[in-house]
């Protein structure tokens, strides 16, 4: 460097420098610039520095020891005053401190010390803590857990709560806190475990009941000692609409309504102060103005010298409760469908009008009302235009008849009018107003609907002292007006229940020849019209009275359908049938169809394909030998029903006919999609052939029109030689009457197939 030129020093600093090896080296830098230039040094003085540093160690440990060796005499009465206080204090902070404490090794995470109260606390003995890990005091879920943290401990020791687990198996939590100390020239870690379990619980308790205060559907509310509200809960606020603001400082009776006096609030508080709760029901007002019933619970909350510190208020609306008691008792006395009265406070009504009758003497009418053939209009149409087709009809009836008069809806399109003070001329008045009335038009859906009725009345005192007896005599009356063909009234007389009588007697013993196998099978042969030979065979029952003999089953059967028998026959007469067809066959009498006659009960009920297979595969009668007979009247009541079950029968195999045709109404849109083999030309028609010239043209259309669709015809009620000539010539199939065979039983139809019979056909 040229002397003459111009420079600055830089003083000297001592750095410690990080090199690219990783270890860190203590350098000298200093400088020179030197114009624009900046010249630096670097000088490693790390040896340097580190003789240094063990040089001053030396000579500061000399000057110890030789003060020590000054004052050792001084020292030793020092250290020992020092040891016995180190003691004293060790036993105070460690060995007796109540709170469970330990020492563990940082490195193997071993115990090497305990004091009492953890060796109390756990269950652990000394020996036994001296064998454990830190580990070892969790449960066994949570050991992994318990090592990890142990060993991530930072250098300030350990903190956290830990779930711990006692000798016994018992668990706690603990609250740790731990710092790090060299004991016994190892690193180590001592630790106090506060037992924290109670205060957890206590914790969760009042997050708990905190949760269910402000949860709960009931309105809570709580007061200081001077009733000033203090807090309430969400539901109070959602059932008075106040809000916490609007409320705290007040007392609770900002949302009295007036409705309880004060007599009512000194009772109450006198039962809160002597018993320390009260419940009941009080009449309270919300924000909006609305009253509202409410059920109120009071306690009370005292402190430790019994004083009252706190009330607690739990209040429920009551709204919903009442207005469900009001709906139960609406629905134990109206019908919810019409709103009108039900049978039951009819009756109530009822016995009322009938005291006060006796008591003046004076009349009263009960009327049965049951639409005709309303059970088609629900069927086609549906449920729902039946329904408030009912509807408008009882508001119409309820809104033309006198209100003295209770118009009750019994169920389904049945109904009860009670008339108090009416003898039989006027209510022959209001019968025929009923008439008028119900055969008005209604419309309903879009539909233009007309309906018609049937009525029964009862009188009294002459058909009746009492509603039950009424009911019945109206029920009797009802029942004639039915079959004098509908939409008429008639009044009970005493033939009626003379005959109601006779029914009931029909149908109890009817029950009884069920039961003790009264009931016959008679067999009518059925013949082809060409060779008289014997083709198949209708099954009629009869029924073998005790005492009446024979009784035919028109006597019977119209009762058994009303009382539901008719299941039980018709399952008994399909089975009994069956089981005989079979029988003939497998005695080798020949292959002879049976023909069973459907009532509208038995094709009504779902279960009648089941019945039938189960009947043909208990009997293994083949499914092609059995013609089941429905009426005109039964196959249009419900046309795709039908079409269903006859879809099945005839893919079981089951021959299929319709019995009685020409009384019904038929579609032919829909008889072409019946699934039929047979018309039975009605006896009705049969009976005047050769001598009415309206009935041959109907038989002629009749088995023209079968012809065309397909099906075999038959006639039924065949007599003399005139109408077999006429059915012959107009090509009718198959013949059945008195003319070949009157009904027969099994034993004598057995002798006609077992013979090869040909039956009477005249050249």
């Amino acid at each position: 460097m040229p002397p003459t030129e111009q420079h600055t020093d830089i003083p000297a600093h001592e750095y410690c420098v990080s090199c690219k090896s990783g270890d860190v080296r203590i350098m000298l830098i200093s400088g020179i610039i030197i114009g624009d230039s900046l010249l630096v040094t670097f000088f490693d003085i790390t040896e340097r520095k580190n003789t240094e540093t063990e040089l001053k160690r030396h000579i500061k440990e000399a000057e110890r020891v030789r003060a020590a060796l000054l004052g050792v005499l001084e020292d030793q009465r020092e250290a020992q005053a020092a040891l016995r206080e180190n003691e004293a204090r060790y036993r105070l902070l460690f060995a007796e401190n109540p709170v469970p404490m330990w020492v563990y090794d940082i490195n193997t995470l071993a115990f090497i010390a305990v004091n009492d109260a953890a060796v109390a606390h756990y269950g652990y003995s000394c020996e036994e803590f001296y064998t454990m890990g830190i580990a070892d005091l969790s449960p066994p879920d949570g050991q992994e857990t318990a090592q990890q943290k142990s060993v991530q401990a930072d250098c300030y020791g350990l903190s956290g709560i830990w779930q711990q687990r006692r000798k016994d198996g018992s668990l706690l939590w603990a609250e740790m806190t731990g710092h790090n100390l060299a004991f016994e020239g190892r690193a180590a870690r001592i630790v106090l475990a506060h037992d924290v379990t109670q205060r957890l619980e206590a914790e969760h308790q009042l997050r708990l009941s905190a949760q269910v205060f402000e949860s709960s559907r009931e309105g809570i509310l709580i007061t200081n000692a001077d009733n000033k509200i203090v807090s309430v809960n969400k539901a109070y606020t959602d059932i008075t609409g106040y809000t916490p603001a609007e409320v705290l400082g007040k007392p609770p009776s900002i949302v009295s309504s007036g409705k309880q006096d004060k007599k009512f609030y000194a009772a109450m508080w006198r039962s809160i102060i002597a018993d320390g709760c009260w419940q009941g029901e009080v009449v309270n007002r919300r924000k909006n103005g609305e009253l509202y019933p409410q059920w109120l619970s009071v306690s009370v909350i005292r402190n430790k010298n019994g004083q009252i510190i706190q009330y607690i208020g739990i209040l429920s609306d009551l709204s919903e409760h009442h207005s469900a008691q009001e709906r139960i008792q609406f629905l134990s006395n109206f019908d919810v469908l019409t709103q009108l009265p039900n049978r039951a406070l009819l009756q109530d009504r009822a016995q009322l009008a009938l005291a006060s009758a006796k008591r003046i003497n004076a009349s009263v009418a009960l009327m049965y009302l049951d639409l005709d053939r309303f059970k088609t209009i629900n069927e086609s149409l549906g449920p729902s235009i039946g329904d408030q087709l009912l509807k408008d009809l009882s508001v119409r009836l309820d809104t033309q008849l006198d209100s003295d008069y209770t118009l009750c809806r019994q169920g389904g399109d049945e109904f009860i009018l009670l008339l108090p003070n009416t003898d039989a001329e006027d209510a022959a008045h209001i019968a025929r107003k009923i008439l008028d009335i119900v055969a008005q038009e209604f419309v309903v859906g879009g539909h233009r609907l007309t309906l018609t009725v049937s009525i029964g009345i009862a009188q009294f005192p002459e058909d009746g002292d009492t509603f039950e007896q009424l009911a019945q005599s109206a029920d009797a009356a009802l029942f004639r007006a039915k079959q004098n063909g509908r939409n008429n009234f008639q009044f009970f007389t005493r033939q009626m229940h003379e005959q109601a009588q006779e029914t009931l007697q029909i149908e109890n013993e009817l029950r009884c020849a069920l039961e003790q196998n009264e009931l016959l099978l008679y067999y009518q042969p059925q013949v082809d019209a060409k060779t008289g030979k014997i083709v198949g065979a209708e099954a009629l029952i009869r029924w073998q009275h005790p005492q009446k003999g024979m009784v035919p089953p028109g006597c019977f059967i119209p009762i058994a359908e009303e009382s539901g028998l008719i299941i039980d026959i018709g399952d008994w007469v399909l089975q009994t049938a069956i089981q005989q067809t079979a029988a003939w066959q497998a005695a080798g009498l020949g292959i002879v169809p049976i023909a069973v006659n459907l009532s509208v009960v038995q094709f009504r009920q779902d279960t009648l394909y089941q019945k039938v297979v189960q009947a043909l595969r208990l009997s293994k009668l083949d499914p092609t030998l059995l013609e089941l007979e429905l009426t005109e009247g039964i196959a249009m009541e419900n046309t795709e029903r039908t079409i269903g079950v006859l879809n099945q029968l005839h893919a079981l195999g089951v021959a299929l006919s319709i019995d009685d045709f020409g009384t019904g109404y038929s579609s032919l849109s829909y008889l072409k999609r019946f699934k039929i083999n047979k018309l039975k030309i009605d006896q009705s028609f049969v009976r005047d052939l050769g001598r009415n010239p309206e009935d041959a043209a109907i038989v002629t259309a009749i088995i023209g029109m079968a012809k065309s669709l397909g099906f075999k015809t038959i006639a039924e009620g065949v007599e003399t030689q005139e109408q077999l000539d006429f059915l012959r010539g107009q090509q009718c199939d198959e013949i059945q009457g008195y003319f070949f065979s009157k009904p027969i039983p099994a034993e004598q139809f057995a002798a006609l197939l077992r013979g090869n019979r040909v039956l009477g056909i005249a050249n």
